[in-house]
């Protein structure tokens, strides 16, 4: 569960600064291990915090992912969500109504990173495949917070970092590049909704509009009408 910082006293400081006085003179594949060993010791909060923007730009750096391995990663991850697998329910009282289980916290962790390859498919060209990650990984995040996939007093898609604009416009992308307006309409719709929800965050009918064609574009548009559905 997510913890307190507690600050540092005067021999804590001491510490610290002898710590690093020391990490500076140790030799680069030491300073690796060291790093191995921390990573493998962490919490999923801890790992985020730490080396979430590294493990970000790495994803973005390989040019080794494959559809099929990531689709294979993901159907993994969605039996597993499904079944309850993080599902690690406490009680909760007024003193950790805050808390989130270590479970819920490895859940977010692992579904933004799968976003993140998912998004990283689309740029290597494998359309079809990013288009099924997409539509797999977006169900289980609308959800969660009516099935008994990730605990906490609330949870919602603000615990996962990688639903955000970017993975949005990303998906939206890939859509108006190989979708039919009927496949379009399915996937676009509970995004548009979720968003409604979300105080437009990711301004997702804004993004839509601009980057879709015009048969997608006027689709949408009546969609939106007969269902009335919130776009602002």
């Amino acid at each position: 569960m997510s913890k307190k910082k507690l600050p540092m006293n005067n021999e804590s400081v001491a510490i610290h600064d002898h710590l690093f006085t020391l990490l500076q003179k140790t030799e680069k594949k030491d300073l690796l291990e060291i790093l191995k060993q921390a990573y493998c010791n962490m919490n999923s909060e801890q790992r985020e915090i730490v080396f979430g923007k590294l493990i970000v730009t790495s994803i973005r750096e390989t040019k080794f992912l494959t559809g099929k391995n990531v689709l294979s990663k993901i159907k993994k991850f969605q039996e597993r969500s499904l079944k309850r697998y993080y599902y690690a329910p406490f009680d909760i009282n007024s003193k950790n109504y805050m808390d989130l289980p270590e479970e819920t916290e490895s859940w977010c962790s692992e579904i933004s990173i799968l976003l993140e390859e998912t998004c990283q498919l689309t740029h290597q060209g494998f359309h079809e495949d990013a288009i099924i990650c997409f539509q797999i990984l977006f169900d289980l995040i609308d959800r969660i917070g009516d099935d008994e996939i990730i605990f906490g007093d609330e949870v919602g898609s603000w615990l996962v970092s990688g639903d955000n604009k970017e993975t949005v416009r990303c998906y939206i992308t890939l859509l108006a590049k190989v979708a039919t307006v009927e496949v379009f309409l399915e996937h676009i719709i509970p995004l548009l909704k979720r968003d409604s929800y979300e105080s437009f965050s990711k301004e997702v009918y804004k993004t839509a509009i601009k980057l879709v064609t015009k048969e997608q574009q006027i689709a949408l548009q009546e969609e939106v009408a007969n269902k009335d559905i919130r776009i602002k």
